[in-house]
């Protein structure tokens, strides 16, 4: 998969899967949403829509994993403890969607939102260079 500039539209697509979600999953999320480098306006990205869904439980993961596979995701599995529980979903819109599913704790701080300063300069090198 390539890396490719920023495009607007992958916060509409998320907005649009989230309440996808919401509706899908009722109560057994208790916070969703939109991470990663697609949530970043203006950084390059490869085309994958990052979706973090938080849960109560650990014991909550099978009734999700059945929700989900009715609404056309693909069970990833277990990724560990620093992966949560995977589910991907490709879409019509060549954007391949992938969400992490944790229990330990709610998302505070609405996905990636900085940097270090090397790894945004490298970014922005790679934007030169970057088809649109």
């Amino acid at each position: 998969m390539k890396i490719v500039r920023h495009r607007t539209e992958w916060a509409l697509f998320y907005d649009s899967e989230a309440e996808k979600l919401k509706n899908c999953l009722g109560g057994l999320a208790v916070d969703i949403q939109h991470v990663g480098s697609t949530a970043v306006p203006g950084l390059i990205s490869k085309p994958i829509i990052d979706i973090a869904v938080a849960v109560t439980s650990r014991a909550d993961i099978t009734a999700i994993v059945k929700r989900l596979l009715a609404i056309g995701y693909i069970d990833r599995g277990d990724q560990g403890a620093s992966g949560g529980y995977l589910m991907v979903k490709e879409s019509e819109q060549n954007v391949r969607i992938s969400i992490s599913i944790s229990w330990k704790k709610p998302i505070r701080n609405g996905g990636i939102t900085s940097f270090s300063a090397t790894a945004c300069a490298g970014m922005l090198k790679l934007v030169k260079n970057t088809p649109d």
